[in-house]
């Protein structure tokens, strides 16, 4: 058997590993996103209208109620965005599609949006960061540029001040 041939065996065992492992580890991680999303839609749904606090984790009411609503909204959007799928591709949709469906769009609407609004928070964080590093810039130069003031001549005291000051 050619080098060749030996290298291509290779590389079909590691994507018949991958492919494999793709497909049992699919299901484990979408279980436990679901599980996680589960969790912290009863969390959301108890800090509604008082804040939370689990720990150093903090629930407000105003992010719960964007979570909640963030969840809700996609059992709309997600049936519709299915039936217009289905629609122009000709597929026959069956009770299973349409809870995938389900799952699917609230897990990216209300987890979705948690990341996503992390994401504006760490952004404007580097905005407002570079934005006090140029300002402390301009004054630094600022500081730079200003004159300093004029210089007294020393005097040094001589050893007999004491006696001149009587």
């Amino acid at each position: 058997m050619s080098d060749e041939f030996k290298a291509l065996g290779f590389v079909g065992l590691l994507y018949a590993v991958f492919v494999a492992g793709a497909f049992y580890l699919l299901p484990f991680f979408s279980a436990c996103v679901l599980i996680v999303n589960g969790s912290l839609t009863f969390l959301c749904f108890l800090a509604r209208h008082v804040p939370m606090g689990i720990g150093d984790w903090l629930i407000l009411p105003r992010p719960a109620k964007a979570f909640l609503f963030g969840g809700l909204a996609s059992f709309v959007i997600a049936p519709v965005f299915g039936a217009i799928s289905f629609a122009l591709f000709g597929y026959p949709a069956s009770g299973s599609s349409w809870l995938l469906f389900l799952l699917v769009g609230y897990f990216f609407s209300a987890v979705g949006g948690v990341i996503f609004r992390h994401v504006k928070e760490e952004i404007d964080e580097y905005i407002l960061r570079s934005e006090l590093i140029e300002s402390y810039q301009k004054q630094a130069k600022a500081a730079e540029t200003r004159p300093l003031p004029a210089k007294k001549n020393l005097t040094f005291a001589f050893w007999d001040d004491e006696e001149e000051l009587r």
